[in-house]
């Protein structure tokens, strides 16, 4: 099971792909069960109907949860369509990273050190204004609100 939480610094869409298939395979139990009694005919299999009926009645109670979080990634991933090119998913693009707006300065001094733009020694005494520049690396990213959280992405 993939596990994500949208209260983290980063999000990997692979991680949302991953749980959205999940429950999608989790909630096609419920179709089967609806399917076998459209399969069934009224006059003759009244108490497998019947039977049939309670199971998909208790099934949806109990993926009542899972449901939910289905539609929210469906949402999520339906916004993120297209918007983005790093992690290709049933013929469309996304973007791989969904970075927290609470975490975006750490996220940009880490950036701005890999790509060697600061080193990674640099003394401890030189301040640098990483609010600025953060602000200043926005303006490459687009931001999408999930829950109570806004991330940013490119």
């Amino acid at each position: 099971m993939s596990e994500y939480s949208f209260t983290d610094n980063m999000l990997d869409i692979r991680d949302l792909i991953e749980r959205y298939e999940e429950l999608e395979d989790e909630l096609s139990a419920i179709t089967d069960i609806e399917d076998e009694i459209e399969s069934l005919d009224p006059d003759e299999d009244i108490e497998e109907i019947r039977t049939a009926k309670e199971n998909l009645e208790a099934k949806q109670k109990e993926l009542e949860d899972e449901q939910e979080e289905f539609e929210q990634l469906e949402k999520i991933l339906e916004e993120l369509k297209g918007n983005g090119g790093d992690e290709q998913w049933k013929g469309d693009w996304y973007p791989i990273t969904l970075i927290n707006s609470d975490y975006f300065t750490d996220y940009t001094e880490e950036l701005l050190e890999d790509c060697g733009y600061i080193p990674k020694d640099l003394p401890w005494w030189i301040a640098l204004d990483m609010e600025k520049t953060a602000e200043n690396v926005k303006v490459d990213y687009t931001t999408i609100d999930i829950e109570d959280e806004t991330f940013y992405y490119r």
